[in-house]
């Protein structure tokens, strides 16, 4: 997608009952702010319908998207790289080890601190007219790639293929072009910096572990904390999942 970082189709990811998630209803991708005439064109054949934004107010302002062809949600999530931590990483006030126990702690916060937003976000999933969906933040990388994966994992997609989805945003991220301030860092801030940009497994995995701790199965966290009933799930599933 010309001018767009990260963009794709979650489509083809299988689940454990020989379906398999539709092409072409939901995709994920970075922000839209420097997106290409060729790009909206794409964008306009695709049809997409709705944009959930995961990006800050701060983002949404510095950076506003160029396509204005779709309804916009906006459930805005923290970003890891805010002006707070850009002056650490100058500063040398956090290094690789501390953008590590960050990155968990944000995660955790992704798995905590969120719950109307997402129950929000699940109730225009489950109406049909809603699609084709893009999912999208600042690289299309953690807060893109936390909901896409709680939606995989709605629609009992296998949790490799989850992880899979997950770590493809590493094959798809340049980090030095992204991180234009990068190349100022010391090399401890570029270590940190990384650590901050990349997709790592032990991240997710330290989200889905703080949501089974707290509500016993991630079953009863989407039903008590995201309000997610059995029907209205079934109805995601009948609009995403094919045979």
């Amino acid at each position: 997608m010309s001018g767009v970082t990260n963009f794709r189709d979650i489509g083809g990811y299988p689940n454990d009952n020989d379906k398999s998630i539709r092409w072409g209803k939901v995709y994920r991708s970075g922000n839209l702010s420097k997106v290409t005439k060729d790009g909206v064109e794409r964008l306009k054949n695709l049809k997409i319908h709705t944009i959930v934004d995961l990006r800050s107010e701060e983002e949404r302002l510095s950076d506003p998207d160029d396509y204005h062809f779709a309804k916009v949600i906006s459930l805005p999530m923290k970003n890891p790289i805010s002006r707070e931590m850009e002056a650490k990483l100058h500063d040398g006030k956090c290094l690789r080890n501390d953008a590590i126990i960050y990155m968990q702690d944000l995660f955790s916060s992704y798995a905590t601190g969120y719950d109307r937003e997402f129950a929000d976000l699940f109730k225009y999933l489950s109406k049909a007219e809603s699609y084709p969906v893009l999912i999208n933040c600042s690289n299309g990388n953690e807060r893109s790639g936390y909901v896409t994966a709680l939606l995989m994992s709605v629609l009992g997609i296998e949790e490799e293929a989850v992880y899979e989805d997950y770590l493809f945003s590493n094959s798809c991220l340049d980090i030095k072009k992204e991180a234009n301030f990068g190349e100022k860092l010391p090399d401890e801030g570029q270590e940190a910096l990384t650590v901050l940009m990349s997709a790592q497994k032990s991240f997710l995995q330290y989200a889905f572990e703080k949501i089974r701790q707290e509500n016993g199965s991630l079953d009863k966290y989407l039903q008590k904390k995201l309000n997610l009933s059995p029907r209205k799930r079934e109805k995601i599933q009948q609009i995403l999942l094919t045979r």
